[in-house]
C-alpha cells in the first residue's frame, strides 16, 4: 500500500539536498474460509507489514527535481491456528522458502519531477508532474501460490518485499501554502504500471492513488498541527503464467490523521490510517475466491530535512 512520503508537495530550488525516510507499520487481523477437506477448518492470523524508505533528493535547477527511494521491509505472519497447513503458518519474509527468495531489500525507486509551479518555502500553489521508475528487489515470490493451473498443492507463501517486476510510476501533485488555515492542502494522483510479466511469470497488477491531504496552522498546546488525509486506491487483475489472480483486484478507501513538528533539524510527522476495503481483499492472505474478514490499522512515522549544503553547479 504505497500511502503518501514525506515530500509529497515539497519542491527544491537547484543546487538543494533534501533526505526524507518514511516508515509505515500495518497489522492485519484476517480470517477466511476453509480451503478444502483436505485442511477442513476455517484460516485465521495476523499479518504485520514493515517498511522504511529513505529518500535523498536533489534540485537538478529550478525546474527539475531528481529522487532516488530506496525501500527496506519486513513481512511477517502469525497462524492462529492449532493445526497444520500447507497454505499459512508462523513465518516472516526475511527467510527462504520453497517459492520465495527471503530478504529485506526493496524495490529501488528512481523519479523526476518537474515543477511546474513552485514557491519554495513561500506561499502559493504547487504544481508538479513526475515520472518514474522502479527497478524490483531479487526478494519476491518465484512461484504460483494460487496453484491455478490446478496442479497438487504443496506448501507455499503468499507474500514477500517486492513483486519483481519493473514498473514506470506517473504522478500529478498540485499542493497550495497560505497563511491563514489549513495553511496547507492539495492533492496527488499517482499510477503505477508494470512493464512486463517478471521472471517467474507474474504480472502485477495496476495501481491507481488519489490522496488529499490538509494541514493546519501550528498549535501552541502540542506545539505542531494537526493533519487529515484520505486517500483511495485501486488495483487492477494481476496474473500467474497468464492465468487471473483471485481477489486481485481491489478498492480501498483510507482516512489517516497526523502531526506535524519541526524541530531543530527538520520536520517529523506522525501519522495513524484506517483502511477499508470497497472490493477485493488482502491476496497476502487469502487462497482464492472464499469469503474474507480483514481489519487493519496503519502507523506512519515521517522525517524531512532540507540539508545545510548545495551542489554548486547546479544552483
Amino acid at each position: 500500500m504505497p500511502v503518501g512520503s514525506s515530500d509529497q508537495g515539497i519542491g527544491l530550488w537547484g543546487g538543494q539536498v533534501m533526505l526524507t525516510i518514511d516508515n509505515m507499520t500495518t497489522h492485519f487481523d484476517w480470517e477466511h474460509d476453509k480451503i478444502d477437506e483436505n485442511e477442513p477448518f476455517d484460516h485465521k492470523g495476523d499479518l504485520i507489514s514493515f517498511t522504511v524508505s529513505p529518500t535523498l533528493s536533489i534540485g537538478l535547477n529550478d525546474y527539475w527535481m531528481l529522487s532516488l527511494t530506496q525501500q527496506l521491509g519486513y513481512r511477517g505472519m502469525g497462524w492462529h491456528v492449532n493445526a497444520n497447513s500447507k497454505h499459512h503458518r508462523t513465518e516472516n519474509s526475511t527467510t527462504n522458502f520453497l517459492n520465495a527468495i527471503g530478504g529485506i531489500l526493496g524495490d529501488t525507486h528512481f523519479k523526476l519531477r518537474y515543477l511546474l509551479l513552485n514557491t519554495g518555502s513561500m506561499e502559493g500553489y504547487r504544481f508538479f508532474l513526475g515520472l518514474g521508475l522502479i527497478n524490483p528487489s531479487r526478494n519476491t515470490l518465484t512461484s504460483d501460490p494460487f496453484f491455478l493451473d490446478e496442479t497438487e498443492v504443496e506448501d507455499h507463501r503468499h507474500f514477500s518485499i517486492s513483486e519483481g517486476a519493473q514498473k514506470s510510476i506517473y504522478e500529478i501533485q498540485i499542493f497550495k501554502k497560505q497563511i491563514k488555515n489549513p495553511i496547507f492542502y492539495g492533492i496527488t494522483l499517482k499510477t503505477i504500471l508494470p512493464f512486463e510479466v517478471n521472471e517467474y511469470g507474474f504480472k502485477p497488477s495496476k495501481y491507481y492513488e488519489f490522496a488529499f491531504t490538509i494541514l493546519s496552522s501550528k498549535i501552541n498546546s502540542i506545539n505542531g498541527s494537526l493533519g487529515f488525509n484520505f486517500n483511495l486506491l485501486r488495483t487492477s487483475e494481476s496474473y500467474w503464467n497468464d492465468i487471473q489472480t483471485p481477489n486481485s483486484k481491489s478498492e480501498m478507501v483510507l482516512f489517516g490523521i497526523g502531526y506535524t513538528r519541526n524541530i531543530a533539524k527538520g520536520s517529523i510527522i506522525l501519522g495513524i490510517q484506517k483502511p477499508y476495503f470497497l472490493k477485493g481483499t488482502l491476496s497476502s492472505t487469502n487462497e482464492g475466491y472464499f469469503k474474507q474478514k480483514i481489519d487493519a490499522i496503519q502507523v506512519t512515522i515521517g522525517y524531512r530535512q532540507i540539508l545545510n549544503l548545495s551542489i554548486p553547479f547546479l544552483d
